[in-house]
């Protein structure tokens, strides 16, 4: 356990270093990430995963040790898988975001997209794809006709949407009222992810 009392400790150019600009190939030479905030910290320091991410070192202020003495994961998955050409996970913002949840549920990374579909099908997991243009409405019914199975859900980038996907995989789409173009992903995976998982 590291007590950082001044800026100028020699633990800061290293932290700065995973959190840099060069911040990516830097976690990936040292196979390690930074965490902040006292929530991500506390989650870290008691995983409910018996293997998964190890937490190599704290740092700490004297506030920060007074509090720590004092979100997927939530709605009952198993397991977040991100294609090779998704958001790096472990970037700092992406792993505030969290919340805790990467020492709770296993977070697999650089996963190429047609091999996680073969082994999917291998496995008897149904697929789903989430989108605007959807031919299945995902409403209550939806969710009581699949939510019994094994199942994982595929969510497009942002700004380009879905990567080309087998017909076999099921196109949905949530419906919306007004004049909204479309949810953006984080919302769309949100009310997906939580009705489905409520479902379980």
């Amino acid at each position: 356990m590291e007590n950082i009392t001044s800026l100028n400790s020699p633990h800061i150019e290293r932290v700065k270093a995973l959190i840099g600009s060069r911040g990516k190939k830097n976690r990936e030479l040292e196979n390690a990430f930074i965490a902040e905030g006292i929530q991500a910290v506390r989650e870290a320091l008691n995983p409910k995963l018996a293997e998964g991410l190890a937490v190599k070192r704290v740092y700490v202020t004297e506030s920060g040790m007074s509090k720590l003495a004092g979100s997927v994961d939530a709605a009952g998955f198993d397991a977040v898988v991100f294609s090779n050409e998704s958001v790096d996970v472990f970037n700092p913002k992406t792993v505030r975001a969290t919340v805790g949840s990467l020492w709770h549920i296993p977070v697999v990374s650089d996963v190429d997209i047609n091999e996680f579909i073969t082994g999917a099908n291998e496995n008897r997991v149904s697929l789903f794809a989430l989108t605007g243009d959807g031919t299945e409405i995902f409403d209550s019914a939806f969710v009581a006709k699949n939510s019994s199975k094994p199942s994982a859900w595929i969510f497009g980038n942002e700004a380009r949407g879905l990567p080309d996907l087998p017909s076999q995989i099921s196109k949905v789409a949530i419906p919306m009222k007004g004049f909204a173009e479309s949810l953006n992903v984080a919302s769309a995976a949100a009310i997906v992810l939580h009705s489905v998982g409520l479902s379980l």
